[in-house]
């Protein structure tokens, strides 16, 4: 079991715990090109697993699903823009 002191209450509420997830997904993409900001990478993972701290395995596994949904909607925009420039 992990200490109460270590796992915020609020990360253990079920919709902030959720948005917590999207949140991390949502922003996952900026460590790839063009960004490069490197560090979101392994901090969007943290909290991901940081969210999936003391819940039921269905809700961990909604918790993924929304990270992996926020992470490909957000990281597959690029491809509009692909279609749309014509050389």
């Amino acid at each position: 079991m992990i200490p109460d002191g270590l796992v915020p209450a609020l990360v253990r509420h079920r919709r902030a715990g959720d948005a917590l997830a999207l949140i991390a997904g949502l922003v996952t993409p900026l460590a790839f090109a063009p960004f490069d900001l490197v560090l979101v990478a392994p901090l969007a993972l943290a909290a991901l697993f940081l969210s999936w701290l003391e819940v039921s395995a269905a809700r961990a596994f909604w918790r993924g699903w929304l990270f992996g949904a926020g992470m490909f909607g957000a990281g597959v925009s690029w491809i509009a823009n692909s279609f749309l420039i014509v050389h």
